[in-house]
């Protein structure tokens, strides 16, 4: 299981902090990783007012893709 701490770093060694779940989705992608899991503070992804504690990508994919559309009641917080 693979710790990332979502640092970067310039050509002059100055520290940069980055987009954790850019880092986390960007990690798991190189990995191939068969799951992501997010251990937060954040109350998460939430759809129709109720949590989302498990999903697949692609269906995690047809809401954001819906949502971006304009659908009525098909918003992701």
């Amino acid at each position: 299981v693979p710790i990332v701490p979502p640092l970067g770093f310039d050509g002059e060694g100055r520290t940069y902090r980055v987009n954790s779940d850019g880092m986390a989705v960007a990690v798991a992608a190189q990995l191939r990783a068969v799951k992501l899991i997010y251990v937060t503070a954040a109350p998460g992804l939430v759809h129709r007012g109720q949590p989302i504690r498990q999903m697949m990508v692609a269906q995690l994919g047809d809401l954001v893709q819906k949502d971006a559309a304009g659908f009525e009641g098909e918003h992701l917080s």
